[in-house]
């Protein structure tokens, strides 16, 4: 699922423009096959594969391991992904309800 999302989350990143990129994820897995560039021979690997081919649209990009403590707030999106219908992107924008870090999203 991480991997699915971190593809989904470069893809847009490049449809908006953003050609410099942190991709953090809290998956050790797929932190150690991007920065090494392994891809496995899997549905995993397909989409680490798919990961790297974006990557390769980038002017600057970086892998970042952090662990699900350090990563609350996203951890909470996802969460909250849930109640969704339709793709939510929020760019320079506010949540109408707040996510904190130590808790779940408040409807």
């Amino acid at each position: 699922m991480e991997a699915l999302a971190a593809r989904k989350a470069l893809s847009i990143a490049m449809e908006a423009g953003l050609r410099k990129v942190i991709l953090e994820t809290d998956n050790l897995t797929l932190f150690q096959c991007l920065a090494k560039k392994r891809v496995e021979c899997s549905a995993f690997g397909v989409i680490v594969k798919d990961i790297l081919r974006l990557a390769k649209n980038c002017n600057y990009i970086a892998f970042s391991h952090v662990k699900r403590e350090g990563n609350k707030v996203a951890h909470n999106l996802a969460k909250m992904s849930g109640n969704f219908e339709d793709l939510q992107v929020w760019m320079e924008e506010v949540l109408d309800r707040p996510v904190s870090k130590n808790s779940g999203p408040q409807f």
